[in-house]
């Protein structure tokens, strides 16, 4: 789902384990007011951080120890391939332009192309932080390629970033992203646009089709079903656009319908989606059967304010939990009395929830939480990512995101997303640096 656009970092916390979408939208890219955005950073041996393969355009950052873990001296950056830009509005088939409003099929596709490498334990071969060169609007984490799925504004491209190598592979977009959806196979993705949604082959990283949808698309998810779901971004009541993959015809949900700003997540079991709306007061969450193909909206919780939702939520691997932006937890079910239904809340603060992932293999929910602080409660912050006991919802422990240095001023690290890998092992955050560290390209992979 979308999430905000800033300065960010990817986070890897390694959990020791043995082997076995708020809606805010912000531009980033470009220095607050008054910053150059060009200060060098310096790294934490006394090392200029310019003697890295550091993006020329803006200054590198290097972590500061807060206890987590180790900081890196080494190269920092990350090679990307630079993505090409087609005109907003055009089409393309195999190099060919054709009248805007077509669906469209493509093959913009790098050399290349990504490997399978099966969920078995790897070797950490990256530098402890990478800088790259691209911004993130939107992720997700496909665990059968074991890679970071993400999505960029400018230039429009999607990105598949290997938290464990550092490499990052590019395929190009012919519009700007909203949002990116990975599928339950983990090979492909979809793409929102404004007015269009992209299908993307993640293993041979090629854009296979761009269809137009009649709606600014704010939130997306692919089935497994053969069918993208679009969620429109504005018009108050509206519809649930479900586009065929391969023909790219739309159709409408019928009966009830949804607010726009609604976000939405697919279940485990592929025949159902929950959505969180935004802009209605209380907020709910609801529930969408998508068996049939064209989504169909069924019921949404029994509660009327009695629990606050927030706007977002996400799934437990198991299909049996659906955790809310809000850090209360609900029943997800085939029955529907028992269907979102009330089944406790995180403690210790948690008032609102940045990102979530559940890991069946370790027996924990990681989350990040949105900064907050009442003079009656503790004070919470998003520059820590915390693990809770899945099955009671007990706290398991806390780390620290580590700062930036930048000119001598150390920076916080904002926590943005959070993903588990393949195995349910290992933890890859990612973070958002404080404004104050006035970089020009933000994000960046930080492995603790």
């Amino acid at each position: 789902m979308p999430r905000p656009t800033a300065l960010a970092a990817v986070v890897a916390l390694v959990a020791g384990c043995p082997s076995s979408p708020d809606e805010t939208t912000a531009t980033a890219g470009d220095p607050p007011a008054g910053s150059s955005g060009t200060g060098e950073a310096t790294l934490t041996d006394g090392t200029s951080a310019g003697d890295s393969d550091a993006d020329p355009t803006g200054p590198t950052p290097t972590t500061t120890d807060s206890g987590a873990g180790p900081t890196s001296d080494a190269d920092m950056t990350a090679s990307a391939t630079e993505p090409g830009t087609t005109t907003a509005g055009d089409t393309t088939t195999a190099g060919d332009t054709t009248t805007a409003g077509d669906t469209t099929t493509a093959d913009d596709t790098t050399t290349g192309g990504v490997t399978p490498p099966g969920c078995t334990p790897r070797e950490f071969t990256s530098e402890n932080l990478t800088m790259l060169d691209f911004t993130i609007k939107d992720a997700e984490y496909s665990k059968q390629l074991d890679r970071i799925v993400a999505v960029s504004h400018d230039p429009p491209a999607l990105h598949l970033y290997d938290p464990w190598t550092g490499d990052a592979e590019a395929v190009e977009l012919p519009l700007a992203a909203s949002s990116v959806s990975v599928g339950p196979d983990g090979m492909f993705a979809a793409v929102g646009h404004d007015g269009w949604v992209s299908y993307v082959d993640l293993v041979t990283r090629t854009r296979l089709a761009t269809h137009p949808v009649t709606a600014d698309v704010l939130d997306v998810v692919l089935a497994g079903n053969g069918y993208i779901y679009a969620f429109p971004r504005q018009d108050q009541w509206e519809q649930i656009y479900t586009i065929e993959v391969e023909s790219g015809a739309q159709t409408q949900s019928a009966d009830w319908a949804i607010y726009a700003g609604t976000v939405a997540k697919l279940h485990p079991d592929g025949d159902f989606m929950y959505g969180a709306n935004n802009g209605l007061s209380p907020s709910d969450i609801e529930k969408y059967d998508v068996q049939g193909g064209t989504a169909t909206v069924l019921y949404d919780s029994p509660y009327h304010g009695d629990y606050a939702m927030c706007g977002d939520l996400w799934l437990s691997e198991d299909g049996k939990r659906i955790f809310t932006r809000c850090g209360n937890v609900f029943f997800a079910s085939t029955d529907k009395a028992k269907d979102m239904t009330y089944n406790g809340s995180f403690s210790d603060g948690i008032e609102q929830i940045e990102h979530l992932s559940h890991s069946a293999a370790a027996g924990q929910v990681a989350l990040i939480a949105t900064a907050w602080a009442w003079p009656e409660d503790p004070v919470v912050e998003d520059t820590e990512v915390h693990t809770f006991d899945y099955d009671f919802l007990s706290r398991a422990g806390v780390e620290a995101l580590p700062t930036v240095e930048v000119q001598g001023v150390q920076h916080p690290m904002h926590g943005r997303f959070v993903f588990y890998d393949c195995l349910g092992e290992n933890l890859f955050v990612v973070a958002q640096a404080d404004p104050e560290a006035s970089f020009l390209n933000d994000y960046g992979i930080i492995r603790l």
